[in-house]
């Protein structure tokens, strides 16, 4: 199955957050708040965070790539897990090798949980190398090698 968990950089937002001192803010603020970047998530043709105005969706992106991922990673333990995104939740329920994905705007779409582990996994990654590369005073933050490991 097709899944594309993309992002984009938005340069306004970049500049904007620029002008508050990281090192004075809780990085739990940081991580849910702070880059509102387009986010869109798709499986098959089925848009997980369509709205009224498109498919992509505004999301605090370190927030979101490090809770799908751990949403995701819960699965194999728990076998259903929530993330909470911008607008809603996203639900996964695990049954064998598959996964069911319910978004708060009810699309929702069935696929291997390898295939979302391999998805979440480079969306995660990609969003940690290239904000580590933009804005590389946050590879300094507390949790960030946590988030974002180098393995």
């Amino acid at each position: 199955m097709d899944v594309r968990i993309e992002f984009q950089i938005d340069e306004r937002v970049l500049a904007g957050t620029r002008r508050h001192g990281l090192e004075t803010t809780d990085t739990a603020v940081i991580a849910t708040t702070f880059y509102m970047m387009p986010v869109r998530f798709a499986i098959g043709d089925r848009e997980l965070l369509r709205s009224r105005i498109g498919d992509w969706s505004a999301q605090p992106l370190l927030g979101l790539a490090t809770m799908l991922y751990d949403s995701v990673a819960r699965l194999r333990v728990s076998g259903d897990s929530e993330c909470c995104v911008s607008g809603g939740t996203l639900r996964f329920v695990r049954q064998g090798d598959r996964v069911h994905v319910r978004s708060h705007n009810h699309i929702e779409a069935d696929l291997a949980i390898s295939d979302l582990e391999l998805a979440v996994t480079r969306f995660r990654d990609g969003v940690g190398e290239t904000m580590g590369r933009l804005v590389p005073e946050l590879t300094t933050l507390p949790y960030w090698a946590e988030w974002f490991p180098t393995e």
